[in-house]
């Protein structure tokens, strides 16, 4: 099955990125929404699949708040059912991705995202993407993980890499998000052997067409959750299944592609807020799995980094850079597990880094 594109052009350089995945709520047609990122008092030019009336075109935050005054739409030329539009930023925008849609019924339907940031944050991401020479022509990203790779899908830490690689490079980057909400290793093994029943089986079909030049792993938040059955001491997985696993998932991708392989260690997650939910859950009698057991998630990342060494892997570290972070709990949600638009931020700093790192060298 093919999946749509989007497309986004960036002013003042050639940027050709297309991201395809299963649609994220909100989001019709089976395609994701174009993602930018734009300083304060910049401006950006998105090709936006528009159909119908383009001047019901509205900048929104996520959660439906009007930024009126924070981004200016203009429309730049039109097409039929696409339409160029120019986004500007006032220098005193607040920080944050808004949703550019169609205004229907009241409701927003979402056509792209814009992360603003900072000129500080906006520099990071410059300096790091500046380094990066990838291979000639198009060039073809593939991600699997969990629910932190497949929520906010439109403005994740994927879409953000690609948004960047693709700025400097262009001969195009298209990239598939097969991240998979709730997965661990066994699951992900179980998809690409097409056991029956397994959880959404047909998030992998033509995952390796066309061939990716890179796969990013990025798994283990829930191989290590724990259960009250086990008074929160045994892992879902445990760590000689785990290894077991991920080096099975690994030699099927070396089979499938001659992609560099990167694999991504867990994020630390916030603990005690976890902790609390599990201490409350458990009072009310209900069913739970507890989080980010930093014992787990050290051993775990340990077997990941192992992996990574013996196979001649990629690595890339988000654990220290998230435990380390001086305002930890602003990198994720309520829950203290998914991260938001900051930890996917943090996530995909640290892999354009990894890449700037690497350049040149053979995939």
């Amino acid at each position: 099955m093919k999946i749509p594109m989007f497309c986004v052009s960036i002013l003042a350089a050639s940027l050709q990125l297309t991201l395809a995945g299963n649609p994220p709520a909100g989001v019709d047609g089976g395609a994701v929404a174009p993602h930018v990122m734009l300083a304060q008092g910049d401006s950006a030019e998105m090709d936006l699949e528009c159909p119908g009336d383009p001047s019901r075109l509205v900048a929104a935050t996520i959660d439906g708040k009007s930024l009126e005054g924070g981004v200016r739409l203009e429309m730049v030329a039109a097409n039929g059912p696409k339409n160029k539009v120019r986004l500007t930023t006032t220098p005193g925008a607040e920080p944050g991705v808004c949703r550019i849609g169609l205004k229907e019924d009241g409701k927003i339907k979402p056509l792209g995202y814009v992360d603003i940031v900072d000129k500080a944050a906006y520099g990071e991401f410059e300096a790091a993407a500046a380094k990066v020479k990838l291979p000639d022509g198009p060039v073809q990203l593939l991600f699997l993980g969990d629910s932190l790779t497949d929520r906010n899908r439109g403005f994740n830490y994927a879409d953000k890499v690609c948004f960047w690689l693709a700025r400097n490079h262009p001969e195009g980057v298209r990239a598939r998000n097969a991240g998979v909400g709730g997965d661990f290793t066994v699951r992900v093994w179980d998809r690409m052997n097409g056991v029956a029943g397994v959880h959404r089986p047909t998030d992998y079909d033509g995952i390796f067409d066309p061939p990716p030049q890179f796969v990013f792993v990025f798994l283990g938040q829930n191989d290590t959750k724990v259960h009250p059955s086990t008074r929160y001491t045994l892992p879902m997985v445990s760590s000689d299944k785990f290894e077991e696993t991920y080096r099975l998932i690994v030699q099927r991708l070396k089979e499938q592609t001659r992609a560099r392989i990167v694999l991504l260690s867990t994020a630390s997650l916030v603990f005690e807020v976890q902790k609390e939910k599990a201490d409350q859950m458990r009072a009310q009698g209900k069913n739970h799995a507890l989080f980010g057991v930093s014992e787990l998630l050290e051993k775990f990342n340990a077997v990941i980094k192992k992996l990574a060494d013996e196979m001649s892997l990629g690595y890339v570290d988000v654990y220290e850079p998230t435990r380390r972070h001086p305002s930890k709990k602003q990198l994720f949600v309520e829950d203290g597990v998914h991260v938001n638009n900051e930890g996917n931020r943090l996530i995909a700093l640290e892999i354009l880094r990894y890449f700037a790192a690497t350049s040149g060298d053979k995939i």
